[in-house]
C-alpha cells in the first residue's frame, strides 16, 4: 500500500476546514482515502487510512459526532479517541456498501 503523503495532507486539511463550515459524512472520507492510495487499494486498505484521516481530524479539533433527531441536532461522541477509532472500524465491517458509512458517525469542528 503507497500512499501519496501530498495528497493525504490536502486530503486532511480540506477535510478539516470544510467540517469547520458544516458536518461532513463518514464517505466523504472513503472517497478521500481511494484517492490517497495507488491503484486499486483494497477495502481494508481504504479503512485502515480513514481509520488514519479520523485519528488526524480529532488531533486537530473536530468531532466525531452522531446524527440527532428529527431536528437535525448532533451528539457529539463521548469517547476517547482509541475507542472511536476502534467503534469506527467495527461498524464499517458491518456494511457491505461504503455509502452505508453514513449511518455510522459524522464531523464536525
Amino acid at each position: 500500500m503507497m500512499i501519496d503523503s501530498r495528497q493525504y495532507r490536502e486530503e486532511l486539511d480540506y477535510f478539516v476546514d470544510y467540517a469547520g463550515q458544516t458536518t461532513v459524512y463518514l464517505p466523504l472520507l472513503y472517497d478521500a482515502a481511494e484517492g490517497i492510495l495507488d491503484s486499486k487499494p483494497s477495502r481494508e486498505e481504504v479503512e485502515r487510512v480513514i481509520l488514519q484521516l479520523i485519528s488526524d481530524v480529532i488531533d486537530r479539533g473536530v468531532q466525531v459526532v452522531d446524527l440527532g433527531g428529527s431536528g437535525g441536532d448532533f451528539t457529539p461522541w463521548e469517547s476517547s479517541k482509541s475507542e472511536t477509532l476502534r467503534r469506527v472500524a467495527e461498524e464499517m465491517k458491518r456494511y457491505d456498501d461504503p455509502m452505508d458509512f453514513i449511518e455510522i458517525c459524522w464531523f464536525r469542528a
